[in-house]
């Protein structure tokens, strides 16, 4: 399975998706939005815009 089985949900996530593009793809990027320390989880908010199609935010 892909690594983003490791990511879990929180309503104050410590991660963002951010959408990268290049000329063929377009991939979504787990950047950090405060510091995580070992052992922490890596969570993300994938609320609204994730289900509308959009990364962005």
């Amino acid at each position: 399975g892909s690594t983003a089985r490791f990511i879990n949900h929180s309503c104050s996530a410590n991660c963002n998706f951010i959408e990268v593009q290049n000329r063929r793809f377009a991939t979504a990027v787990v950047v950090s939005i405060e510091k995580i320390g070992p052992g922490s989880e890596i969570t993300v908010d994938h609320g609204a815009d994730l289900i509308s199609g959009s990364l962005a935010g």
